[in-house]
């Protein structure tokens, strides 16, 4: 464990043999420090942050991501052969990157909303965005996005799979253009 000026690192050395045992780090920081600026990454472990404002990139592999109740202006979270789980997260901008894993939202809000997913699974129930750009090759999603059908404008590309809109399944390419300011993009294939 080091600090530097503003930056806390803690380097987890399990992999060295003998040192198997589990580890278990909390960071509190008070209430009003303000958007803190983070980059964490874990191989075979999970991550849980909850109650703050936060920007930065979180990556997992074969572990599980966890946020609740957080504010912030720009996240990336990804995750290999692992888990996203967010509750309640609002900011700008939210980046996913999912590769043989899942991710479950709920109630989350943001400006534009990116989401890339091979062989994954998403869920976002409740999802409040301006923008969606979605990227999936292989794999299921469920997302129920905030507002009315005639509250965006789509430009859709479904070479497998079903989308449905509405009570509109889409197969195929599907291009809709309301006059709207918010966007929906997709590319899904198999």
């Amino acid at each position: 464990v080091s600090q530097k000026d503003n930056i806390f690192t803690i380097v987890d050395f399990r992999w060295i043999e003998g040192l198997n045992d589990d580890e278990y780090y909390k960071i509190t920081v008070p209430k009003d420090t303000g958007i803190i600026s983070t980059k964490l990454k874990a191989s075979s472990g999970d991550i849980s942050i909850s109650d703050i404002a936060m920007d930065g990139k979180i990556e997992i592999t074969s572990g599980r991501i966890e946020l609740k109740n957080i504010e912030g202006n720009k996240l990336v979270l990804e995750a290999t052969s692992g888990d996203i789980k967010t509750q309640n997260v609002t900011g700008d901008d939210l980046t996913v990157g999912i590769t043989s894993g899942s991710v479950v939202s709920e109630a989350s809000s943001f400006k534009n909303t990116t989401i890339k997913a091979t062989s994954g699974d998403i869920a976002f129930d409740a999802l409040k965005t301006d923008n969606l750009k979605l990227d999936m090759t292989s794999g299921d999603a469920l997302i129920n996005i905030q507002g009315k059908e005639q509250d965006f404008d789509y430009k859709l590309d479904v070479t497998s799979g079903d989308v449905r809109i509405g009570n509109t399944v889409i197969d195929g390419g599907y291009s809709v253009n309301n006059g709207a300011e918010r966007k929906i993009e997709a590319n899904i294939t198999s």
